[in-house]
């Protein structure tokens, strides 16, 4: 990174294309054991999933929409709104721990079942696609499904992550993680488990952990084959791509967090959101 910033020119200054490049290639050799799946493999990937309605919902004729926020954060709403009682806003609730403001609406007012979907129906065009999809990723040894990890904290994941994303703190406890894998586990079909944080230290780290936690798991206790993948330029060169992300408020957004100053410089800068 340092050597980046003496050297680059006043045209590579302009883009962060070429440092993207060279963190890049600086995560492989930091974190050689994980393995990498490109932003324009998973872009693929996830068009194919949201075609076929996805994991849970494909195998069960019903599309619903995945969660997009982890089991301790709905903990700590919930606990926040019972201490601060009428001090806090569900809406600042939903701004602080990027929870929809509907779905804690529902929780603390005691209505928390699921909302059934209608059958997801593919035209013939669109299922031709989809098994174009399947066979691309197939021949190449990627699963069709994916549950994407973000692996930074409340403040940055709240203005922009990719859609569905599960948020897990880094270097904190993992079981939010581990349940959600274990309740895609319910198929015989390949999981894709793509964590992400800004430039892609923090979400190795994570797929790092997540590795010698599932080897650690008994044989038999795995329905499908599961493969842990580190998104090879986070959410910086995804938002540089332009990318699909959204807010905490599920809103469609271009911006994102650029995490520091030194490490923004890698995000576009007419991209840079410090806060909501």
């Amino acid at each position: 990174m340092a050597t980046g910033e003496t050297t680059e020119t006043a045209e590579e200054a302009k883009s962060p294309g070429w440092s993207m490049w060279l963190t890049c290639k600086s995560m492989r050799a930091k974190f050689p054991s994980v393995r990498q799946i490109a932003t324009d493999e998973l872009d693929r990937l996830l068009k194919a999933q949201q075609a076929s309605g996805g994991s849970n919902e494909m195998a069960s004729g019903a599309k619903k929409k995945q969660r997009s926020y982890s089991y301790t954060d709905m903990e700590a709403a919930l606990s926040a709104a019972k201490i601060g009682q009428d001090k806090v806003t569900v809406y600042g609730l939903s701004k602080t721990y990027g929870i929809p403001i509907s779905t804690l609406n529902d929780r603390l007012n005691g209505r928390s079942g699921e909302v059934m979907g209608r059958p997801s129906v593919l035209t013939e065009e669109e299922e031709t696609a989809l098994c174009e999809y399947a066979k691309y990723f197939a021949d190449r040894g990627f699963p069709l499904t994916v549950l994407l990890l973000d692996s930074r904290p409340v403040e940055e994941y709240s203005i922009s992550h990719i859609p569905d994303a599960v948020r897990v703190d880094h270097g904190g406890d993992l079981t939010p993680a581990l349940d959600r894998i274990r309740q895609e586990n319910d198929t015989s079909r390949p999981l894709a488990v793509v964590a992400y944080c800004s430039v892609g230290y923090r979400s190795s780290v994570v797929a790092k952990r997540l590795e010698e936690e599932l080897k650690k798991l008994p044989s038999g206790n795995s329905n499908r084959p599961i493969s842990i993948y580190n998104l090879e330029g986070s959410l910086f060169k995804w938002a540089n791509e332009g990318r699909a992300m959204e807010d905490s408020e599920c809103k469609t957004t271009t911006l994102a967090h650029p995490y520091s100053s030194l490490w923004g410089r890698l995000l576009n800068k007419q991209l840079h959101c410090w806060s909501r």
